[in-house]
């Protein structure tokens, strides 16, 4: 390990070498895992903390484009799984829209709307209490005639439902 530096100051994590800091995430990881938990509920945990950076980064993004008041809600908590793909489609249209489709934390199936130009987003639940788990994302298509086509089914359930919007997203 490297001496602190001369000047009495302490050396933060993200100012420790590479090999430190790879060193120091496996000693917590070995504590994790020796205070019971499972290799499983480690995984899940990082999984879920990736899930929340990476909606919270869409959502900067979106915002991103245009101002946005301070006091506008989140759009809820959730989660998906990294092979869920696409987890968000832009469309262009008549408007453009970015859709987006998680697990809620109670297993609901929800897809949510964003529209750039008028900052207005909507949320809707495909299925109540499907499943607890971030295997059960929908995945998002724009057919042709601009419907949207939502896919999603239970963690290892045989199962895989859809569901067609009614009208074009224009």
């Amino acid at each position: 390990m490297n001496p602190a530096p001369r000047d009495g100051t302490r050396r933060g994590r993200d100012d420790a070498p590479e090999g430190e800091r790879a060193r120091a995430s496996t000693v917590r990881l070995a504590r994790w895992a020796g205070r019971g938990y499972s290799r499983t509920t480690l995984v899940k945990s990082l999984i879920a903390r990736v899930a929340g950076a990476a909606l919270a980064a869409l959502v900067f993004a979106l915002c991103a484009a245009g101002s946005v008041p301070a006091a506008v809600p989140p759009i809820g908590d959730g989660a998906w799984s990294w092979f869920g793909d696409p987890r968000a489609v832009t469309h262009t249209g008549a408007h453009t829209r970015t859709y987006t489709g998680w697990v809620d934390r109670d297993g609901d199936i929800m897809v949510g709307s964003f529209d750039h130009a008028t900052r207005e987003r909507v949320t809707a639940v495909l299925a109540a209490r499907l499943n607890r788990d971030d295997h059960a994302n929908p995945s998002i298509l724009v057919r042709p005639d601009g419907r949207l086509v939502v896919f999603y089914s239970r963690h290892v359930g045989p199962t895989m439902h859809y569901r067609v919007s009614s009208r074009r997203r224009t």
